[in-house]
């Protein structure tokens, strides 16, 4: 099997994905770079496959769901896994899904998927993902640089991805002001914190609590007693039986700077 990149290219990046709106704004991002192209558009597993094997692009950016089109993205994973052998190269395989489960999240990486975007997160756009995989791709190609994808980038994606490790909703504002209040505490804003939420939004203080702990309240109701036994080990307030929201926001605030 050859090395991962052509040399002195441009590189390649194959897009699977059903929602023709997704399309058409990758399609755009992608058309006005010079350091990176989309070769192709599918929403169909099985002619994805085909693709990487006959074209072998770069990389993939690769949708899980397919709920519009042919497959899903564990069946081209598997798929392509199987005919392993035959291919020019390996992609580097960039998943971009709205599904939490960590299941289904690891057994795409055990089949071979590099990385995980999810859709919801508040700063996901089609210039996140050209970027990081520009990025990536750059320093897969040359080890001896060091990679330009932004802190910001990578620490919203841990916050969102612990997030979703406790299956909250994500359809739920509270969600969304959780991963901004992390994010926050992680810049040293332990106090006035909802103040702030508050302020960018256009909301009252209590407003911005009150949807948090609804958020919190609801998984903690909700969500299967082992799940959230695995992934929370902070402080549970008796009288509420589930975190109070500071409590919550410093456990994952700390849990992210030590890097867990």
């Amino acid at each position: 099997m050859q090395s991962l990149f052509q040399s002195n290219a441009i590189p390649s990046v194959l897009l699977i994905e059903d929602d023709e709106a997704e399309c058409q704004a990758m399609r755009e991002c992608f058309g006005q770079r010079d350091d990176i192209y989309l070769c192709e558009t599918t929403h169909d597993s099985e002619s994805a496959v085909s693709y990487v094997r006959d074209h072998a692009p770069d990389a993939v950016i690769l949708d899980l769901e397919l709920h519009r089109g042919s497959g899903s993205g564990i069946t081209f994973l598997t798929d392509l896994q199987k005919c392993r052998s035959k291919l020019p190269r390996w992609p580097y395989i960039l998943v971009t899904t709205h599904n939490p489960s960590q299941t289904t999240h690891q057994a795409a990486r055990r089949l071979g998927a590099d990385y995980i975007l999810y859709k919801h997160q508040t700063d996901y756009s089609p210039q996140m993902v050209a970027d990081l995989l520009s990025d990536m791709l750059c320093v897969l190609s040359n080890p001896s640089l060091e990679p330009r994808i932004s802190p910001t980038v990578l620490r919203r994606t841990s916050i969102f991805a612990a997030l979703n490790r406790l299956h909250i909703n994500s359809k739920l504002l509270g969600y969304h002001y959780l991963a901004e209040g992390i994010e926050l505490y992680l810049d040293g804003h332990t106090r006035r914190l909802f103040d702030i939420i508050a302020q960018s939004h256009g909301k009252s203080s209590a407003s911005v609590e009150r949807a948090m702990q609804h958020a919190i309240t609801r998984t903690w109701n909700t969500v299967e007693i082992d799940v959230l036994l695995e992934n929370y080990h902070g402080h549970i307030d008796p009288d509420k039986a589930n975190p109070t929201v500071m409590e919550f926001i410093a456990y994952y605030a700390n849990q992210i700077r030590n890097g867990r």
